[in-house]
């Protein structure tokens, strides 16, 4: 036996830490740099909409790796897909740290969501190997936990190194949260062995792709997931520039909102590890959209207010921001199970769709301008329009 599969599996508690810390690509990849935007366009000579498409084709990236890696992973298992995508991530942030224009930029940002990817989908993936129904959803909980501690640190470590060494600082530090993402995913055992994989040729497991995208039972949770977050994804893209420039925060004050909003995801998340168990995923996925509706219906109404305090879009917005914490892990848990040897492939959909909505939507809606008002009405939209999937769950799939 080989020593990748005679690895022994590191404790629950151990192993769900290491690919909660592999999941986080998303806040590595976005969170950290989002002070020093502003910063980034302006040293470039780019404009806002320049600098917010290096979010969405580093989006585009993570989508695209993930559908490759999501697939090839069912096939050659979990842990060299994952060693080599961290490996690019790595490598692509040293680039954007040494970038001498936008368009280099541009490159390097969509090479690292290509290598973020197979972090993405495999730290999935290995999940629903070892666990399933709602063990898998207490587990998923847990890696959202983890993934959660990212975006509170990354926008203060990224307002500390902007005053410090400047946006260029952001990326090598980056780079260094990568190089130790790699230490851990060298670590880790592959939990899929030979006997599990699927026996086809790699052109034919892109073939899985149009069965799990017709299965209601995953289609309907995935939309729940990928349009549940474009609250998130929009003010991801919209609140450098809206809140620095529509109500005049400074670049450390944005870090200090975004990373107290993150609090905020990881209260709910732990508060979902507690009740999970006793009422279910799609439950709490009710729950959790209602509180979304209602914070984003808030801050839409807080950002028309003319002459309003900034803490009237604040207090709403740390509501709307906080939903991603029960609504990953739950809407994952519903999309994944029953999916049985195509674990990868669905998986990947997840990041697909989910990646598309996220690079598309909020430039999109960012051509009618970057402003506060406008952030807070399409997270309301988006808000109100998840309501849609999530009644079309089936209900055999409502765990």
């Amino acid at each position: 036996m080989s020593a990748q599969y005679a690895r022994p599996l590191p404790s629950r508690r151990r192993l769900l830490i290491m690919l909660g810390a592999l999941s986080a690509f998303g806040p590595l990849s976005f969170d950290m740099y989002l002070p020093g935007l502003p910063q980034l366009t302006s040293d470039l000579g780019a404009t806002d909409t320049g600098g917010q498409l290096s979010l969405s084709v580093s989006m585009i990236g993570l989508g695209l790796g993930q559908v490759v890696v999501g697939p090839l992973s069912d096939q050659v298992g979990r842990r060299w897909p994952l060693i080599i995508g961290v490996t690019l991530f790595t490598v692509a942030a040293v680039a954007c740290a040494l970038t001498p224009n936008l368009e280099f930029l541009l490159i390097a940002r969509f090479l690292g969501g290509l290598g973020g990817g197979a972090g993405a989908v495999i730290a999935r993936s290995m999940v629903r190997d070892l666990y399933s129904g709602r063990e898998a959803a207490r587990a998923f909980g847990i890696t959202a936990l983890v993934f959660g501690v990212a975006p509170v640190v990354a926008p203060l470590l990224g307002a500390l190194l902007l005053v410090v060494t400047g946006w260029r600082g952001i990326f090598v530090a980056i780079a260094l949260c990568g190089a130790a993402l790699l230490v851990a995913a060298v670590r880790l055992p592959d939990t899929l062995p030979p006997e599990k994989r699927k026996d086809a040729k790699l052109w034919s497991l892109f073939s899985e792709f149009p069965r799990v995208l017709r299965d209601r039972s995953f289609l309907a949770p995935a939309l729940v997931l990928a349009i549940g977050f474009q609250p998130l994804s929009l003010y991801l893209a919209m609140s450098s520039f809206a809140m620095q420039n529509g109500y005049g925060l400074s670049a450390q004050q944005f870090g200090y909102l975004f990373a107290a909003n993150s609090v905020g995801i990881l209260l709910l998340g732990r508060l979902n590890l507690r009740i999970v168990s006793i009422i279910g995923s799609f439950r709490v996925l009710v729950w959790t959209l209602a509180m979304s509706i209602v914070a984003c219906l808030a801050v839409a109404v807080a950002t028309h207010v003319e002459g309003a305090s900034v803490w009237w879009v604040i207090i709403p917005l740390f509501f709307a921001i906080s939903v991603a914490g029960p609504l990953l892990p739950n809407a994952t848990t519903l999309a994944l199970e029953g999916q049985g040897q195509a674990i990868g492939a669905a998986a990947a959909c997840i990041g697909l769709v989910q990646s598309l909505f996220g690079a598309l939507i909020p430039p999109m809606v960012s051509l009618l301008g970057v402003t506060p008002q406008l952030m807070g009405m399409s997270m309301a939209i988006a808000s109100v329009l998840c309501v849609v999937p999530l009644l079309a769950v089936p209900r055999a799939a409502r765990l």
